[in-house]
């Protein structure tokens, strides 16, 4: 299976949701937060690294630098079967590829699609977890507490 048809499935179960595809990227455009879901792929071999995030939208700079990852690893053994999925190197076949990236993707993101359309819904979702990989300039734009992230724990913004 090559990267192509690895968006094509994704796509297949993103678009009736209302996502727009570039590349290896599917947006879906909200007024006030968008969701993204995007591929990396690994500079080390035929692999691939899942993200899926919230963007906000105020915020006019490169969306990497200011998202906010979308609680999907409830399930850690779900999520690591995803990672074995997106490692083209490894001997799955592509019918049992396509299955297990469909189920996860209906089980673990349609699900979480369009729960969060605000700001204060974001701040509520952040506040909820208590931590999350974001960026100062995003704590600071969300007015979130001053002890949300430790400064070890914090990706500089």
């Amino acid at each position: 299976m090559d990267k192509k048809e690895l968006g094509t499935i994704i796509h297949s179960v993103l678009k009736p949701l209302g996502f727009k595809k570039k590349g290896l990227v599917w947006t879906l455009t909200g007024e006030e937060i968008s969701e993204r879901l995007w591929l990396q792929k690994s500079c080390y071999g035929d692999f691939y690294y899942f993200h899926y995030d919230y963007v906000i939208n105020a915020i006019q700079e490169y969306p990497s630098q200011t998202h906010v990852f979308v609680e999907t690893e409830d399930d850690q053994e779900s999520y690591r079967d995803l990672m074995t999925v997106l490692n083209m190197e490894n001997d799955i076949l592509d019918e049992s590829r396509k299955r297990k990236l469909t189920d996860y993707l209906e089980t673990y993101i349609v699900p979480k699609t369009g729960m969060i359309k605000t700001e204060q819904q974001l701040k509520e979702d952040l506040i909820r977890r208590k931590w999350a990989p974001i960026t100062l300039k995003t704590i600071e734009y969300l007015h979130l507490p001053e002890h949300f992230n430790s400064k070890e724990d914090m990706i500089k913004g």
